[in-house]
Parts: structure tokens; C-alpha cells; sequence
């Protein structure tokens, strides 16, 4: 109702100026877009249970990789494991607007108010995880060590 009375008023203005409107289908309505977050949401448990976690509101293109550190063994067989996100964030995000939680088996971020957030296959240490960001690119790099438990 209310793009349908915008789109009246616009096409008054532009008929007492000479303008020709390009046609639109009938019913035709704007997008509708979320309010932007600025706190993570509540999980409610649903950590605990096996449900798919996974969200990418931002549609960001993201990797996630094992990777084996080497260093304690000679063929790399006997190193730590970790898992490596990788997630491309725009340039033009600044890094007080990145939060990251890392917890024992989800990644959540939350950039730009958008959440992208992630069930991890294994249990990692959240307390040793790092996360990076190039300048260049803007690419978010996340390394969680895997719980050797």
C-alpha cells in the first residue's frame, strides 16, 4: 500500500514535469529488508543439540579447512590439528564493526550487522583460537586448534 502511494505521488511529479515512467507490474513491492544486528542472538541451547547452526546473512564467500601443523613430527603425521576459517569480508568493513565467538563446536561473526555463524565438525579450544584480517583484501582468517582431548 504504502510503495503503491509513493509510486502515485512520484508519477504526478513526474507527469506535471514531462517525464515518461518506465512501466511496472502491478503489485510490484520493494524488497524488504531486516533490521541490522548489533548483539549476537541468543542460542537457547541449541548448541547442545544437533541442530544445523549454520547462517550466512552477509553472503559472504567463506572456507573451511583442517589443517596439520607439521612441527612435532617429521612427515607432519604427528602434528597439532586445527580447522582454518577463512571468510572474505568487504575492505570497506571496519574492524570495530567485527565481533567474533568462538565456542567448543560454533564460530559466530557478526560484521556490518550482518551474523555468519557456523557448526564446527569437531571440538575445538576456544581459548587458544586467533583470528586475523589482511588490509588488503579484507579476507578474515579465523585458527582454532582442535581439543586433543
Amino acid at each position: 500500500m504504502i510503495c503503491r502511494e509513493n509510486q502515485k505521488h512520484r508519477e504526478e511529479g513526474q507527469q506535471s514535469r514531462g517525464i515518461q515512467l518506465p512501466l511496472q507490474p502491478e503489485g510490484f513491492l520493494m524488497p524488504r529488508r531486516r533490521p541490522l544486528r548489533s548483539e549476537f542472538p541468543d542460542l537457547d541451547g541449541a548448541v547442545d543439540q544437533q541442530q544445523p547452526l549454520n547462517c550466512n546473512e552477509g553472503e559472504w564467500d567463506y572456507g573451511l579447512e583442517e589443517v596439520e601443523d607439521g612441527s612435532n613430527g617429521s612427515n607432519g603425521t604427528n602434528g597439532h590439528r586445527s580447522y582454518l576459517l577463512t571468510l572474505n569480508l568487504q575492505r570497506e568493513i571496519l574492524l570495530d564493526d567485527i565481533k567474533v565467538d568462538v565456542r567448543e563446536n560454533l564460530v559466530r561473526i557478526l560484521a556490518a550487522g550482518c551474523l555468519f555463524q557456523i557448526r564446527l565438525p569437531e571440538v575445538v579450544n576456544s581459548n587458544a583460537a586467533q583470528a586475523s584480517r589482511s588490509r588488503a583484501t579484507g579476507k578474515l582468517r579465523i585458527t582454532m586448534p582442535i581439543d586433543q582431548k
